[in-house]
């Protein structure tokens, strides 16, 4: 992959334990990220960006759907408030429809699926 971010480093898009899986992102999505770091003006700490299906499938809660296993989602370190609006505001900005909200993390994803929604993590 041939790609040159601003803000991180390709590496930052594997999977735990899997080096080089970031091959596996959303070109659209990374340059994306990239813009919306920019936009929100504070640092972003990827939690969780792309999964194999048997990795995903070892992960409590997640969808044997999930948009991370096709390379097409992230989430986004976001433990307070602050952080939390300036990565939506952002997000939404650069049109990202589908947003995932928890108390630790912000999942921006851009499957094909509905569009417009945001829903809250337990």
């Amino acid at each position: 992959m041939k790609i040159k971010l601003t803000y991180f480093k390709l590496k930052e898009f594997d999977q735990p334990g899997m080096p080089g899986s970031h091959i596996h992102m959303d070109l659209n999505l990374l340059i994306l990220i990239d813009k919306i770091r920019h936009r929100a003006g504070i640092p972003f700490v990827i939690t969780s960006a792309y999964r194999s299906p048997e990795y995903n499938a070892t992960l409590k809660n997640a969808s044997n759907t999930s948009a991370h296993c096709l390379g097409k989602a992230v989430d986004i370190s976001a433990t307070d408030s602050t952080s939390r609006y300036k990565i939506i505001e952002a997000a939404i900005h650069f049109g990202i429809e589908r947003i995932g909200i928890s108390q630790n993390f912000i999942h921006l994803d851009i499957k094909e699926k509905q569009a417009r929604v945001a829903w809250l993590y337990n």
